[in-house]
């Protein structure tokens, strides 16, 4: 007799009726960490072109930086254009005359504007940092945009900016303020932020978007900068009647000793530090004339300051060597980055707002809203815009290492 070894047949499997996993949806197709000058100047541009975006910023809702903001035609220029009702421009005061340099030094220029001027041009400026360089400029120097200055607090531009932003583009701005974006990261097709709402003891939450957009001058995406020029040595001055006591300087060295970043922290919006470059190969030790002469215009600008590191009585300097440098990827991921935290040098001036009203602002929205149209052409877009980011900071750190206090007009109130 034989025993059949044959199995029956197995029984036939259900079909899972577990649905498929669906992404979390976006938050917003853009995220904004910082909501400064910068950002919400980013925020503005997007929503000119129909994309909406969510503005992080850690500081409240008023802004509070007491310090003046020098604006040079170009960045005029934009403000008309982004607000062509003149709400932003009614903020602005006219400049009669500007005196670069300190009263009596040799290097003394006033420019003046009493004669006619022409009003800021929508149509001129937008991303063109040859415009906003040549602006700078002297006006005797062969094609110096010689237009009107303007002037205004810069607490009173990011109030107003931010104004605007949330009441003429409610449905494509929300700005969320006391909240931080503690870090971020590129997932496949999206960007995770992960943002803290309410103070360091506060949970952590994270959002998510297409996009981001660092504008925080703070690296979220921990690039690296690239070093141009020579070492310069900077020294640094308090305002005069400032507390000489509670602002400090915190560097953080590059191997080879040099400070690679020096950062001044205003721990009261009152408490400014002003910083001027010395020219090339001059001491501040030196008793020549030419160092004399360099000396007495960064101390005419100020008195006294105090350092973590290097602590001074008042009426001593604050000295740095620092080297410029920009940040040598722009872009990484979806993390596109605008402002100061792609270029240094990082001192209270205000060609770091300029730049990034008439220039990052401006072209980091073109190619967020292209790359978003035609999802195929991102490669291509965030190239070209870390390009330009990289020309535009190499013709900046260029001038800076020349003459960084001519380009930023040796405006002793200049704060950015």
């Amino acid at each position: 007799m034989q025993v059949s070894t044959t199995q029956p047949p197995a029984p036939p499997v259900a079909a899972s009726s577990a649905a498929p996993t669906v992404p979390a949806p976006l938050d917003a197709p853009v995220l904004i960490a910082g909501g400064g000058i910068a950002g919400i100047t980013t925020a503005l541009e997007l929503a000119h072109q129909g994309v909406r975006s969510v503005v992080l910023e850690k500081r409240g809702p008023v802004a509070t930086r007491q310090n003046l903001f020098n604006l040079v035609p170009p960045v005029l220029d934009n403000l008309q254009r982004l607000d062509p009702g003149g709400e932003l421009m009614s903020k602005v005061a006219s400049v009669q005359s500007i005196t670069i340099g300190a009263p009596g030094a040799p290097e003394t220029k006033t420019r003046d504007f009493s004669t006619p001027q022409m009003a800021p041009d929508p149509t001129r400026s937008r991303g063109d940092v040859k415009a906003l360089l040549s602006s700078m400029q002297p006006p005797s120097v062969a094609g110096a945009d010689n237009r009107r200055w303007g002037r205004i607090g810069i607490a009173e531009l990011e109030n107003a900016l931010r104004g605007f932003a949330t009441s003429r583009f409610g449905d494509l701005i929300e700005l969320r303020t006391d909240t931080a974006v503690t870090g971020a990261r590129t997932v496949g097709d999206h960007v995770e932020a992960t943002v803290q709402a309410g103070g360091a003891a506060a949970a952590q939450d994270t959002l998510r978007g297409a996009f981001l957009v660092d504008a925080t001058a703070g690296r979220l995406d921990g690039g690296r900068w690239k070093r141009t020029g020579q070492d310069a040595t900077w020294v640094g001055t308090r305002f005069e009647g400032v507390d000489s006591t509670g602002t400090v300087m915190r560097t953080q060295p590059d191997p080879d000793g040099v400070h690679a970043r020096t950062n001044v922290v205003l721990e009261h919006p009152a408490r400014s530090i002003a910083w001027s470059q010395l020219p090339a190969g001059v001491d501040p030790a030196t008793t020549d004339q030419a160092g004399r002469d360099a000396i007495a215009v960064a101390d005419a600008r100020s008195v006294g300051v105090t350092g973590e590191q290097l602590p001074l009585p008042p009426g001593d300097r604050l000295q740095a060597r620092v080297r410029p440098g920009y940040n040598s990827s722009a872009v990484r991921g979806r993390i596109v980055t605008v402002g100061d935290g792609s270029r240094e040098p990082f001192f209270p001036t205000s060609s770091g707002a300029a730049m990034a009203i008439v220039h990052d602002a401006p072209i980091a929205a073109d190619a967020i809203v292209a790359s978003l149209r035609d999802p195929g052409s991102k490669d291509h877009e965030m190239r070209s815009y870390a390009m330009r980011m990289s020309h535009a900071n190499r013709a900046l750190t260029t001038a800076s290492s020349a003459r960084f206090e001519q380009l930023s007009g040796r405006l002793p109130d200049a704060d950015e």
